[in-house]
């Protein structure tokens, strides 16, 4: 997976057939979600530090998949994610 700066979201990729989005929340952490959210299977888009449903208006966190604004509970589903040599490496 191509480097992500520090502090950015990437746009939906793909690992293993599932659709996710991987953030780099500093030099050496990342993170990594479902893109599709479990209560209604609805994909998510990535809105600069947030994570946005165009179905239903929740708004996750981009860094951390917590819900930030309803009308979900869930957060979404986490998928591992580390920075190797500077680059962000999912799965």
């Amino acid at each position: 997976m191509a480097d992500i700066p520090i502090g950015e979201t990437a746009a939906i990729t793909t690992l293993d057939d599932q659709e996710i989005i991987v953030s780099r929340r500093t030099e050496t952490m990342a993170a990594a979600f479902s893109a599709i959210r479990t209560q209604q299977g609805c994909k998510v888009r990535p809105d600069r530090s947030a994570l946005r449903c165009p179905c239903h208006g929740p708004v996750f966190d981009a860094h951390g998949g917590a819900v930030r604004q309803g009308p979900s509970t869930e957060p979404l589903p986490p998928v591992a994610a580390r920075v190797d040599n500077g680059d962000v490496v999912a799965g």
